[in-house]
């Protein structure tokens, strides 16, 4: 256990704060921690194999700042071993480890204190199996010792050469094939022809669909450095905020929203239990904490839906996934909850949203254009109209505006009843 060492957690959503182009790869809950033979103390917890490390998580229901982590970087483990559940005993994965290394970040145990290099994860609720094929596909793959890649000038002007070489070749060749089949092909006829034609057919849309599906594990691939580079750039940003306008890093921000998130919670990676929906929820609440921040701390659940599946990428989730992992804010006492207005409208809020606050801020702003809509107010407020409608009721239950419900629709005006009290 010498060879752990504290890792870093988000403040925000208590997730694992992942390495620049790290990547989770399977994750587990319910996994005690073994030294040797001795059961330590760490018997409730999430272990998660990530492209460059082992993480333990405390599984324990606390706020995401009070939440322990330790990790072990995967170049340490020099051999795998995997014991199946037998009656009462549960399923192990057996991590034998390297020396432990004096220089190394602080840990739950000093290195050199324990004499075993054998540290075994005791699963008790299933996924043995899955944790131990991602650690042995990441240790072969060595994903640590890779970076990201960035082609110079000379070999994408090469490659863009080379590329209409090839066109151009396939384009003769495909006249060649032409000329010949117009000139000495067979005539397929009859029930053979039409099947060796089938056959064809299948085929061909087999090798294009192959290809396509290269095509866009390469372009993942590349849109997994494309945002490690940017956080780290963000990173850079935020330590030398004095030198960077707020326009620019606001700019910059939005960038990164738009690529997307690098190493989305799916249940490929969590299962498809509970983890998989408290995982889902820790990564959405940190997700929203900038789109929130730019809406006045509230946006609809619609409005959450496609921003987040936008960042996903390919690995899309269901409204009712949504839903579950934005049930679980409260729970998991992260800084977003979920709220339903009287009407049934669904909004993800902060947790110190105040209503008197946007209720004020609601009666000021058509106090300045003396009446509004809640088409107004929407255009005015860069929020969806059913939000605006929502934001003018909270304002009209207060006593802060009134309304005027006539044939050219429903407006909204201040209440200068207020102004006779004053």
């Amino acid at each position: 256990m010498d060879r752990f060492a504290w890792a870093e957690l988000s403040a925000q959503t208590g997730q694992l704060v992942l390495l620049p182009g790290e990547v989770v790869l399977a994750s587990q809950s319910n996994v005690a921690l073994y030294a040797g033979d001795i059961l330590t103390e760490w018997v409730d917890g999430i272990v998660t194999v990530t492209s460059h490390r082992v993480a333990w998580t405390h599984n324990q229901q606390l706020p995401p700042a009070a939440r322990q982590c330790m990790a072990v970087p995967m170049a340490q483990i020099i051999q795998l071993d995997h014991k199946a559940a037998f009656l009462k005993s549960s399923a192990k994965v057996f991590l034998y480890m390297s020396a432990a290394t004096t220089t190394r970040m602080p840990g739950p145990i000093a290195p050199g204190t324990s004499n075993s290099p054998l540290v075994k994860l005791s699963f008790r609720s299933g996924g043995s199996d899955a944790v131990y094929n991602a650690l042995h596909a990441s240790i072969h793959a060595e994903g640590w010792l890779a970076a990201p890649p960035i082609p110079p000038r000379s070999t994408l002007a090469s490659g863009a050469s080379s590329s209409s070489s090839v066109a151009s070749g396939s384009a003769s060749s495909s006249a060649g094939t032409t000329s010949l089949s117009s000139g000495t092909a067979p005539r397929m006829v009859g029930i053979h022809g039409i099947s060796t034609k089938m056959e064809q057919d299948s085929k061909q849309a087999e090798a294009s669909i192959n290809d396509a599906f290269q095509d866009l594990n390469a372009l993942m691939d590349k849109a997994k450095a494309m945002v490690s580079i940017a956080e780290r750039f963000t990173a850079k940003i935020a330590k030398s905020s004095n030198d960077v306008s707020d326009a620019d890093s606001q700019k910059f921000q939005e960038y990164l929203l738009s690529l997307g998130i690098a190493s989305p919670v799916t249940r490929a990676t969590h299962g498809t239990g509970e983890l998989y929906h408290k995982e889902l929820a820790r990564q959405l609440a940190g997700f929203l904490a900038q789109p929130l921040a730019k809406h006045g701390g509230i946006l609809p659940l619609m409005d959450v839906y496609c921003l987040f599946n936008r960042a996903r990428g390919t690995a899309l989730i269901s409204p009712e996934d949504l839903l579950r992992a934005c049930n679980l804010f409260e729970h998991l006492s992260l800084q977003v909850r979920l709220r339903e207005f009287a009407s049934g409208v669904l909004v993800v809020q902060l947790q110190d949203f105040s209503d008197e606050s946007m209720a004020a801020r609601t009666a000021q702003v058509v106090s300045q254009a003396s009446n509004m809509s809640a088409s107004d107010l929407a255009h005015n407020q860069n929020v969806s109209v059913t939000l605006a409608k929502e934001m003018l009721l909270q304002a009209e239950t207060r006593g802060l505006v009134c309304r005027d419900d006539s044939e050219e629709g429903l407006r909204f005006y201040p209440n200068r009843f207020l102004e006779l009290q004053g």
